[in-house]
C-alpha cells in the first residue's frame, strides 16, 4: 500500500528551490541603458534528475507532435510538442516549441515539469538586467539578480516604517480599458464588453454595452481558452487538433 504521507512529501520536494549552480541564464530581447535582461532557465536533464531523485522508476513521459502550422513572435516556423509527465497515475501536460523537433521535445518536457513544481521558483525571479558591453555580459547574472532582490526588498520594506504609504491609484474601470468583445450583441446588434478576464464562475463572458439591453454571450471552454491565449491563432489550431482547452497556455511569461 502506498504511504500517502510519504508520497505527499515527495511531491512537495519536486518543487524545492533550484540550486544556483544548476540555473542557467540567457539574454532576452529587452535591452536598456547598457544592460540586457537575462532570463533564468534549467536544462531538461535537471528536470529528469529531479524526477529520478524522488520518483525513480515511478514516473513516465509521453510526448507527441501537435499538428498544424506554428510560428514564434518573429514569424519563424516552429515545431510544437505536447509532453505529459505521469507520476503514480497522476498526469500533467504542457506544450513546448522549437525550431526543430529536438528543441521542441526538450521545451515541452521542461514546461510539463513546471506543472509538477520543478524549477517553478524561477517564476518568482524579479526582472534581471545584466550589465553588458558590446552585446556581451560583463558581470555574473547572479550579481544582477542579488541587486534586483535588494532593490525589491528596500522598496517593499521602507514605506510602512518611515512614512505613510501613498494611497493606491484607483484602478481604471474595465469599460475604460476599451475591452470590447470581438462580436456584436446577439440581441440588439451593439458592441459588447469583454469580461473574460474578470468574470466569476457562472457569469457571462460578453455583456452588451447598452445597459437597457440584456444581451449576453457565454463562451465554451475552448473558445474562452483561445481568446485568452497569447496567440489566438495558434491556440485555435491546437484546440481544433484535439488539445484540451485547459492545456492551451494563456498569456504568461515562461522563464524557459
Amino acid at each position: 500500500m502506498t504511504d500517502l504521507s510519504d508520497l505527499s512529501a515527495r511531491f512537495a520536494r519536486l518543487a524545492a528551490p533550484t540550486p544556483r549552480t544548476l540555473v542557467k541564464w540567457r539574454s532576452d530581447d529587452d535591452t536598456r541603458e547598457g544592460t540586457a535582461r537575462h532570463v533564468a532557465y534549467v536544462s531538461s536533464q535537471f528536470v529528469r534528475q529531479r524526477l529520478d531523485e524522488f520518483f525513480s522508476g515511478e514516473w513516465g513521459l509521453a510526448q507527441e507532435s501537435v499538428p498544424g502550422t506554428w510560428a514564434d513572435k518573429h514569424g519563424v516556423l516552429q515545431c510544437v510538442m505536447q509532453a505529459t509527465i505521469t507520476i503514480h497515475g497522476l498526469a500533467r501536460s504542457s506544450l513546448g516549441m522549437g525550431a526543430d523537433p529536438k528543441t521542441a521535445d526538450s521545451d515541452s518536457f521542461k514546461r510539463a515539469g513546471v506543472r509538477w513544481g520543478i524549477a517553478s521558483d524561477l517564476y518568482s525571479f524579479p526582472p534581471v538586467y545584466v550589465r553588458v558591453s558590446g552585446g556581451k555580459p560583463i558581470e555574473n547574472p547572479w550579481d544582477a539578480y542579488d541587486r534586483a532582490m535588494l532593490r525589491k526588498g528596500v522598496q517593499e520594506a521602507s514605506p510602512e516604517i518611515d512614512k505613510p504609504a501613498a494611497p493606491a491609484a484607483p484602478k481604471p474601470a474595465l469599460k475604460k480599458l476599451g475591452l470590447i468583445a470581438p462580436e456584436l450583441c446577439p440581441t440588439c446588434g451593439k458592441k459588447m464588453w469583454n469580461n473574460v478576464w474578470v468574470r466569476k464562475p457562472g457569469q457571462p463572458d460578453f455583456v452588451c454595452t447598452d445597459k437597457a439591453c440584456k444581451g449576453v454571450v457565454r463562451l465554451t471552454d475552448a473558445d474562452r481558452a483561445v481568446l485568452m491565449a497569447a496567440s489566438p491563432t495558434e491556440a485555435r489550431a491546437a484546440v481544433d487538433a484535439g488539445l484540451e482547452p485547459a492545456l492551451v497556455d494563456s498569456q504568461d511569461d515562461l522563464p524557459f
